[in-house]
């Protein structure tokens, strides 16, 4: 099995383009539960407080979609809550790595591309030894 590629985007940089972006709140998917993606893969998770979707960042997602033939999209499902946010963290990186493991096990061969937004970032970490106060 070759290892998927993964693709962590730190988008801090686009928050001056973001106001122009559509936000993507409504779907949490475009991709298809069985198929592979020819493009890149992306799972997508949203900012904290947005509504469950794609939230925001979802329209980057829906950028390189457009521009990567192949390619889809799917949300993670977590609180995406401030309120309680050692367990919306943690939910949030069960959520992740579940869907990761299991697009990984059904497409072996397919790129992988993970992009989130606000608390995410510390689920992306590289070393991923920050706390959720650290963030």
């Amino acid at each position: 099995m070759r290892t998927s590629t993964f693709l962590s985007l730190g988008l801090a940089t686009l928050t001056t383009a973001l106001p122009t972006l559509e936000i993507r709140q409504t779907s949490n998917t475009t991709a298809n539960s069985t198929a592979c993606a020819t493009g890149v893969h992306i799972i997508v998770a949203r900012a904290s407080t947005e509504k469950p979707g794609e939230g925001i960042i979802g329209a980057v997602a829906t950028q390189v979609q457009q521009t990567v033939p192949g390619s889809d999209s799917e949300a993670v499902d977590y609180p995406a809550t401030l309120a309680n946010y050692p367990t919306s963290e943690g939910l949030g990186v069960a959520g992740m790595t579940e869907l990761i493991e299991n697009y990984a096990a059904r497409c072996p061969n397919s790129k992988m591309a993970l992009m989130g937004y606000s608390q995410v970032r510390c689920w992306l970490h590289p070393r991923r030894i920050l706390r959720w106060y650290e963030c």
